[in-house]
């Protein structure tokens, strides 16, 4: 019995040996992480420990060899590419053969636990699959757009990666006939209620559009692009609108950026869904002339049979009305409005710390936040810079006693009380302001050793402004009530 009944290779579909595999590296990922390790159903690490020997095995020699220069995004991709039978680099073939391997012996390496861990992923799967019945992403773009492609869409939750975003990954395998497979794969718990980290039916949709929506750029942009780059002038007016809403500005990837979150919105209202999260992720991605788009994709909807012809007259039409679209910048409100778009935010943003926390303690957080900056200040360093409100800051600090997060909480009327497990945690992100405002986001905690066992895992998937944790989980946020303030 493989982890995911999985047959042997040579009678298994492309889909089951990807979910396999990817299963099977996920697991050993964790492992890898040892102390840092964050997944959607820790409880189940468990047979990290009494195996020890899956520490030597082959895969995770070959995994902890690859993952030194490669993210897991990048090593997912190539284990689906090699199922399809589609050349890869070397080293990802060799780890996608020791996977294989891994999981023929798993029955006999495992014993008895392997019949309790099949059951755990069968009952994810009996849960996580209803959320995506019916799904067609690729009928909902041509019902739009008129226009037909060769999509299919395959939707694989994991026990062992982390929930969302962290553990929100895709790849997408073309074949030679031209034939497309989009894979989407994420962490789904079994202890804890999906909806705390987004996972629903719309959010997996979302996600199944995504290449629905990005293919359907992709073949009209060689002319459509082509021709907004030999427009300089609408470039430099476009350019210099949206350089107020984000740290940097591609011309003209920045409008297919536009289209492509405008595109999803429109597909919620042909399938009569609320387009709320679109909307703030636009917001977060600084697409300051996102109502403009979402209005102009609106209007091509209504009539599929000229979908085609009008998207690609969009540079004339840009030109034509490119005062609409800097009046729309202007009035923006770029700020994000939940934890998870500030984090995904395309804005610089620097991890604050105190000066009197240890080296040790700083390393760690720095390690466990390194998913989202790089940039790593202690306090003093941060208030000498010339101007610290330039960039974003996550600050951490203990309440009541550490002056830039009480600064921080106090702008909210925020307090941290004291829970009977420990592990007590507020993050809090100021509220959105308007372009060239950016934001903040405090970690607040009594016993500075929390902060360093809290890692930016625990908070990327969360759709509220605040939030509050005990024991490390998550007890209580704001909601999305507050997203659509």
């Amino acid at each position: 019995m493989s982890l995911t009944g999985c047959p042997p290779v040579p009678q298994a579909t492309a889909e089951e040996r990807i979910a396999e595999r990817v299963e099977l590296m996920a697991l050993l990922w964790q492992m890898l992480d040892g102390d840092t390790a964050y997944c959607a159903n820790p409880r189940l690490l468990m047979v990290t420990k009494v195996l020890p020997e899956l520490e030597h095995d082959p895969a995770t020699v070959e995994l902890s060899v690859l993952r030194e220069g490669a993210g897991r995004d990048r090593i997912i991709k190539g284990l689906a590419a090699e199922a399809h039978g589609l050349g890869v680099d070397p080293a990802l073939h060799a780890l996608a053969s020791a996977l294989d391997r891994l999981s023929e012996r798993w029955d006999g390496l495992l014993q008895a636990l392997a019949v309790p861990l099949h059951k755990a992923y069968r009952e994810m799967r009996q849960r996580a699959d209803p959320l995506v019945a019916g799904f067609d992403p690729a009928g909902d773009m041509q019902a739009l757009t008129g226009e037909c492609d060769a999509l299919t869409i395959a939707i694989l939750p994991s026990l062992f990666l982390p929930p969302p975003q962290s553990g929100r990954h895709s790849a997408l395998v073309v074949a030679p006939g031209g034939q497309a497979t989009g894979y989407l794969f994420y962490g789904f718990p079994l202890d804890n209620d999906p909806a705390r980290f987004g996972i629903n039916s719309s959010w997996l949709l979302g996600g199944a559009w995504h290449y629905a929506v990005t293919r359907f750029i992709a073949r009209h942009w060689p002319a459509v692009g082509k021709e907004l780059q030999a427009s300089p002038a609408l470039e430099t007016a476009l350019v210099t609108a949206l350089a107020d809403h984000r740290a940097d500005v591609a011309w003209p990837q920045c409008i297919a950026e536009h289209l492509t979150i405008a595109l999803k919105c429109a597909l919620c209202r042909q399938a009569g869904l609320a387009d709320l999260v679109h909307r703030a992720f636009a917001k977060a991605q600084g697409a300051a002339f996102f109502d403009w788009f979402a209005e102009w994709t609106g209007g091509l909807a209504r009539s599929p049979g000229t979908f085609v012809a009008e998207f690609e007259r969009l540079p004339e039409i840009l030109a034509a009305r490119q005062d609409e679209l800097i009046v729309t910048a202007v009035a923006a409100r770029s700020g994000p409005v939940s934890i998870n778009f500030a984090l995904s935010s395309r804005q610089d943003r620097v991890l604050v710390v105190p000066d009197h926390w240890s080296e040790e303690l700083a390393e760690r957080i720095r390690r466990r936040w390194s998913l989202v900056s790089r940039v790593f200040e202690r306090e003093s360093a941060w208030r000498a810079r010339p101007d610290p409100s330039q960039a974003c800051v996550i600050a951490f600090g203990q309440a009541g006693h550490d002056r830039l997060v009480d600064s921080l909480l106090d702008a909210g009327g925020l307090t941290l009380d004291r829970s009977g497990e420990g592990g007590d945690v507020l993050v809090a992100l100021s509220r959105p302001e308007r372009a060239l405002k950016p934001w903040q986001l405090a970690v607040a905690v009594h016993d500075p050793e929390v902060a360093g066992n809290f890692a930016a895992e625990h908070v990327m998937a969360l759709f509220h402004r605040t939030a509050r944790f005990a024991g490390y989980q998550l007890v209580e946020g704001d909601g999305m009530a507050a997203v659509a303030a």
